[in-house]
């Protein structure tokens, strides 16, 4: 009888770890589905970081140039160290184990670049057919400016508008259309996750 039991106890644990290993495998796939759809990267492996160009014309005797700022070039080094592979430092090893997790070792082709300049066409830009994570507002990023005239995007801040006013955001569509989401205290920010139709890209 002690035997039963004890054989009966070891096959209800081999069967608990086996169903939970399988519980989670299903999770983690689940998880990187929805990590790559969330990037469009189930059927294009390209991601480019778009930052603003400060670059001004008549602060250079030169027909085009590019200048970032410091915070926007942190944002792509974040980016890429996301996307890359983990150093063999503890708190990198844990954070690459979470990672890993999102990835499941897929590879991607990410990169960052810089906003055209004020003399080039936005719409010759070599990204638009790949993934942009678009950083800045379209006072100094010509592809977030793009977008705007193209009536792609559902929010604007408020130095994306000539008379811009008081800080604020506003819907500019959906059923909350004009909106506006005001603050004297907080620094305001727009985080909006868009899909290019095909028909406006060039």
């Amino acid at each position: 009888m002690a035997l039963v039991d004890i054989a009966t106890n070891v096959i209800a644990n081999i069967v608990f770890w086996i169903g939970l290993g399988l519980t989670v495998a299903g999770l983690i796939q689940i998880a990187q589905r929805r990590f790559r759809e969330f990037f469009g990267l189930r059927t294009n492996q390209q991601l480019i970081g778009c930052l603003s160009n400060l670059w001004i014309t008549t602060t250079s005797t030169r027909p085009r140039g590019y200048s970032v700022s410091l915070h926007e070039l942190r944002e792509s080094e974040a980016m890429t160290r996301l996307f890359g592979s983990a150093s063999f430092r503890l708190p990198d090893l844990v954070h690459g184990l979470v990672d890993a997790i999102y990835l499941g070792g897929h590879k991607y082709d990410v990169r960052s670049t810089v906003s055209p300049s004020a003399t080039d066409d936005p719409k010759h830009f070599t990204g638009l057919d790949s993934n942009l994570i678009v950083v800045g507002a379209a006072a100094r990023n010509r592809i977030r400016r793009l977008y705007l005239d193209e009536n792609l995007l559902s929010l604007w801040i408020y130095d994306e508008h000539p008379a811009a006013g008081p800080r604020h955001v506003e819907v500019l569509n959906s059923p909350d259309l004009g909106r506006k989401v005001t603050s004297n205290s907080l620094e305001l920010a727009v985080v909006e996750r868009r899909t290019t139709p095909s028909a406006a890209r060039p």
